[in-house]
């Protein structure tokens, strides 16, 4: 195993270079090639809608400003988003590698499950009331906890991101069983229309074939 060191009692030929660079500089490495690559894919596919965020973010910064004061709340929720960037970073690489490493979940970010509850609700009846209110509290809970709402955002927001990145998934990409059962509905449609117009044909040839009463 080779000459062993006093100090460290590890063996001189794992401390050598070569022994360096597979165990701790190639996996960093690879896990940040990887990383750069499918962030750059990410980017590729979805930037129209990655626009149409950072604008609809900056419109709602910027009006919470001029209602409130840009230094007492828009600059707080900035503060405050790019400290829960880090946080759903991590939980965007616990959801890929651990809990569901092949994107088999259908709702696996917070963004969906709250979207998934949102659609649960009647569309002309509690849903719309609920959305109000959601938002009438997320805005003056903006104006009183800036920093903290800020975080939120964050945490909410980019763990949606870093979870399709990690999945190479689009950025408003629907789980795969729901978009099975939408498939499924569309043929089950298309079926039935078959079917109707199969019937409209039959009855017609029935009138053709049935002899004309003197």
């Amino acid at each position: 195993m080779g000459e062993f060191s006093c100090f460290f009692a590890i063996p001189t030929n794992m401390r050598s270079k070569d022994f360096y660079l597979k165990t701790l500089v190639n996996p960093i490495v690879y896990n940040v090639t990887s990383c750069a690559n499918k962030t750059a894919s990410f980017i590729q596919n979805n930037w129209r809608s990655l626009i149409l965020f950072i604008v609809a973010g900056g419109v709602i910064i910027g009006g919470v400003g001029l209602m409130y004061g840009f230094e007492a709340v828009s600059l707080p929720l900035v503060i405050g988003f790019g400290c829960g960037l880090p946080i759903a970073s991590l939980s965007g690489i616990i959801v890929t590698k651990w809990i569901d490493p092949e994107g088999k979940i259908e709702n696996n970010t917070l963004w969906q499950l709250i979207n998934a509850g949102l659609n649960k609700l009647p569309a002309n009846g509690a849903r719309p009331i609920v959305i109000s209110v959601a938002v009438t509290v997320i805005l003056a809970a903006s104006a009183v906890f800036p920093l903290v709402m800020g975080i939120g955002f964050g945490i909410l927001i980019g763990n949606h991101v870093a979870t399709k990145i990690g999945l190479q998934q689009n950025f408003s990409s629907e789980g795969s069983q729901r978009k099975a059962q939408k498939l499924r509905d569309r043929v089950d449609h298309l079926i039935k229309e078959m079917q109707d117009i199969q019937t409209q044909l039959n009855a017609l040839i029935n009138e053709d074939d049935e002899p004309d009463e003197l």
